[in-house]
């Protein structure tokens, strides 16, 4: 619903420059991956950030997700933060393409990622 809400603000021009939008980004490798949806965790990140980069690059490609990103100003990571996440992102840490592993990976290789 959401991102239908934002669609429709940037294709009926509604822009100002007092607006301005963070990317909500669930943690949800460990649900898509228990569903066999993807199969490590690089997808999660080409499936968020190719049609972005793609859009900026060639603006006539995705003119309304073009102008959605002229007002975007961040990223932000969702999860429940009632749970613990005891494991650390550190140079052994497995790539984005290796990261197969059916549990989420930490909230900072997350953050390093995204």
């Amino acid at each position: 619903k959401q991102w239908y809400q934002r669609r429709l603000r940037a294709s009926h021009n509604v822009v100002s420059p007092n607006i301005r939008f963070l990317i909500q980004v669930p943690r949800l490798y460990d649900v898509y991956k228990a569903k066999n949806m993807i199969s490590n965790f690089e997808e999660i990140i080409g499936n968020l950030f190719i049609p972005l980069i793609e859009a900026s690059i060639n603006p006539s490609s995705n003119e309304k997700l073009h102008k959605f990103l002229n007002m975007v100003v961040g990223f932000d990571s969702v999860d429940d933060e009632s749970k613990a996440d005891f494991s650390m992102f550190n140079s052994e840490s497995p790539t984005p393409d290796h990261w197969t592993s059916p549990k989420n990976p930490p909230y900072s290789y997350y953050l390093y990622f995204m």
